[in-house]
């Protein structure tokens, strides 16, 4: 007699972190993608969710489907009251089957930030752990290729211990705490936006060589185009606009003063990226990429910045990913820390 495969129809907790801004539409999302049903809110954009499917099965759902408006996911979550004494919390974590040494386990408060109290409870856990062996419910060794980070997160009167979903479904995303990128802070960059690409070449997995030759459409003032030329990439800043003075004096960057539609028309160049961070409706700046795909060399990526509106955002954003398919019919999207009222895009060709 043949037997039937079982289907884990239990329920399981998970813990998503999303943009404060799209908190409604990352919700409907996580339900549309994985039937996620919300137990409560733990603060702004940090929500505990219910679902059906087993931790490997949320994973494999979102590779498939990568969420654009939630930063991070964590599945089989545990939440254990906190005592305050880190010691005590480190052992409470600790009995947790598979948490271990400190490269495996991120620890950080709910907005993904390092305050005394979640440092002193990292070097517990550093101090007693041991190395561990990632398991599945069934206590089978999980594989390689299926290994879950875990991840500690310390909220107000309570800890949550739970695995970690690259990415939120893009694979060789960084496991950054609550999605929150840790970067130094660089008193030199020109803008606040340059904290989007170097966001955005990390959680896509952009290698671009320092041999390349970029593209900034809408540079002004500049903090695209010095993030490229910082890593030695050939940068043509294009904007109307004044690049700021640190930018414009750099060797490798080349300044055209007119609109991205003026230069399309008259260059002959080709490029490896096309970076696309306009002000401008999403759907119209979709357009200008799809028309700078031309000088886009045939293994080269592009990233563009779609600018939303803060309340029902989801039909802008999908008519201008279609608009962008037109050229690309390679996309991902997300809504990134560094991100306001808009979504990043990977594109390739």
């Amino acid at each position: 007699m043949k037997r039937m495969a079982t289907i884990d129809t239990s329920p399981h907790t998970i813990l998503a972190f999303c943009s404060p801004l799209y908190e409604d539409v990352a919700l409907n999302e996580l339900g549309t993608l994985l039937g996620a049903r919300v137990l409560r809110k733990l603060s702004a954009g940090v929500f505990l969710l219910t679902v059906s499917h087993s931790p490997l099965d949320i994973q494999q759902r979102m590779l498939a489907t990568p969420a654009v408006f939630t930063r991070q996911l964590l599945v089989d979550v545990e939440t254990l009251p906190r005592s305050g004494l880190p010691a005590e919390d480190a052992r409470a974590v600790l009995a947790r089957p598979g948490v271990g040494s400190t490269p495996d386990v991120l620890v950080s408060d709910l907005a993904g930030r390092h305050p005394h109290d979640v440092v002193s409870l990292k070097q517990e856990l550093t101090t007693a752990s041991t190395p561990p062996t990632v398991r599945l419910d069934n206590g089978a060794e999980v594989e390689d290729e299926a290994r879950l980070p875990f991840a500690v997160v310390v909220g107000e009167g309570h800890i949550y211990v739970g695995r970690v979903v690259a990415g939120a479904g893009l694979p060789h995303a960084p496991a950054w705490p609550a999605g929150r990128p840790d970067f130094p802070f660089d008193p030199e960059l020109v803008s606040r936006s340059a904290l989007k690409l170097l966001e955005a070449l990390q959680l896509f997995d952009v290698n671009i060589g320092p041999a390349a030759r970029a593209l900034d459409l809408g540079a002004a003032p500049g903090g695209w185009s010095q993030v490229l030329a910082a890593r030695g990439i050939e940068v043509t800043a294009v904007d109307p606009g004044l690049l700021d003075p640190r930018v414009a004096s750099r060797p490798n960057v080349s300044v055209y003063a007119g609109t991205a539609q003026s230069f399309l028309r008259q260059t002959d160049e080709r490029f490896d990226l096309i970076v696309n961070d306009m002000r401008l409706d999403s759907r119209e700046s979709a357009r200008i990429l799809v028309d700078a795909v031309n000088v886009l060399r045939p293994q080269g990526v592009a990233i563009i910045t779609l600018k939303l509106p803060e309340h029902a955002p989801t039909a802008i954003l999908r008519q201008a990913l279609e608009v962008l398919r037109r050229g690309f019919p390679v996309l991902q999207a997300r809504c990134l820390y560094f991100n306001r009222n808009e979504v990043t895009v990977l594109a390739r060709r």
